[in-house]
């Protein structure tokens, strides 16, 4: 299956050992920079240094650690997707993913939209063993509310930015695409999409022999890279 030896380089902090900058406290302080207002990692000499030098307000640590990304998969579990073969290889391409991801100590979240709804399974951090059970008891059925998922996506990435502001962002949405957007919706919220992460992945999980192309048309509202489920595809790779 390619989707499964896909690997999201770049995504976290790189090759296995790869130091990244990071606002954890328990990693080395190597540099400092202006603090935010109520910044609880005062760099006390800096800031001494800073206003000898006759600069206002405190600077803060910037320390050397192992951070990685946020990884939000974007999962189709709508009646399109139900067909057994083709769900069994979802979800084993997506287990693939979820253990590459955690090996980079990417954090993880899943978000999965089918019958009118979107909703997250996995909220970032969970462990490995309980997102990859939610992804084997992924139910499907109903219709495809894709512009809800994307913007579900969204609206958690938004807030894990917030939290983690040096944390990079990638979604990866597999879905065939397949849903009727006569007043543009899904468009703006694939563009919203775009807009928020730092790369976005789209997986064209699309079958048979007429195949619509539905999911570049997502891809290119996203402003992202589209990879078929089924044929061999590069290496994704978060943009810089």
């Amino acid at each position: 299956l390619p989707l499964a030896a896909l690997r999201l380089a770049g995504s976290g902090r790189g090759p296995a050992g790869r130091r990244g900058r990071t606002s954890s406290p328990a990693a080395g302080a190597i540099d400092s920079r202006p603090a935010p207002e109520g910044g609880d990692d005062l760099a006390l000499v800096a800031s001494l240094r800073a206003r000898l030098l006759g600069e206002r307000g405190l600077r803060e640590h910037v320390r050397a650690g192992r951070e990685g990304a946020l990884l939000c998969l974007v999962v189709d579990a709508s009646g399109s997707m139900g067909a057994r073969r083709r769900l069994a290889r979802v979800k084993g391409a997506l287990v693939e993913l979820l253990r590459d991801a955690y090996a980079r100590r990417d954090r993880v979240a899943v978000v999965a939209f089918r019958d009118g709804d979107a909703h997250v399974l996995v909220t970032p951090g969970a462990p490995i063993e309980r997102a990859a059970a939610a992804l084997r008891d992924l139910a499907t059925g109903g219709r495809t509310p894709l512009a809800a998922g994307l913007d579900a996506a969204t609206l958690l990435v938004r807030r894990e930015a917030v939290r983690e502001q040096h944390r990079r962002s990638v979604a990866v949405v597999l879905t065939d695409g397949r849903v009727a957007d006569t007043d543009g919706a899904v468009r703006a919220a694939a563009a919203r999409l775009g807009r928020t992460a730092a790369a976005v992945h789209v997986v064209d999980t699309e079958e048979g022999r007429v195949r619509l192309g539905l999911a570049g048309a997502l891809a290119a509202a996203a402003g992202g890279d589209l990879h078929p489920l089924l044929e061999p595809a590069p290496t994704l790779r978060r943009a810089a």
